[in-house]
């Protein structure tokens, strides 16, 4: 059985949970198709407290235990939405297995995921996490994120961000 994380994310009276395996999942997907894209992604999923101790930037005050608002940059959001519009839902569309089955199984893909880390370092995921890995799963999910964007732009204010 996997793990219980999870990965929260919410504004205003938006609330969503997905599992924190998914989540790695689909961050590794995102970065297979963009790296520097990618980055943004991930970077924007991130609270502000955990973007400045990736980055080995001074904390600003802020603690990542109490601290979970997202780490937000406008234009970087806008980029991100379109990247997910454009790049990441025709690509999963197009995707013609679950992911687990073409990264190799569980055991595979965090031995793939762990290969070459780069900026995917900070999730930390192992092969006992839960995984929904089916392509229209992870797209739901990315849009999911891109609609709490759109959302958090409109409002000019970042989302919380908490992985639990």
């Amino acid at each position: 059985m996997g793990k219980t994380r999870g990965f929260y994310y919410s504004i205003d009276n938006i609330n969503k949970v997905e599992d924190f395996g998914t989540y790695a999942l689909a961050m590794y997907y995102v970065k297979q198709i963009n790296a520097s894209k990618g980055k943004k992604l991930l970077e924007a999923t991130l609270s502000e407290a955990a973007y400045r101790f990736e980055n080995e930037l001074p904390s600003g005050g802020l603690d990542g235990l109490e601290d979970f608002e997202a780490h937000y940059v406008r234009s970087d959001l806008q980029e991100v939405i379109f990247f997910i519009e454009n790049d990441l839902i025709p690509a999963l569309n197009n995707e013609t297995q679950n992911l687990l089955v073409k990264y190799g199984g569980r055991a595979n893909f965090v031995d793939l995921y762990y290969t070459n880390p780069d900026y995917l370092i900070a999730l930390g995921v192992d092969d006992d996490e839960f995984y929904m890995a089916d392509p229209s799963s992870i797209a739901a999910f990315l849009l999911d994120l891109k609609d709490v964007f759109e959302y958090s732009l409109s409002v000019n204010k970042p989302c919380e961000v908490l992985v639990y």
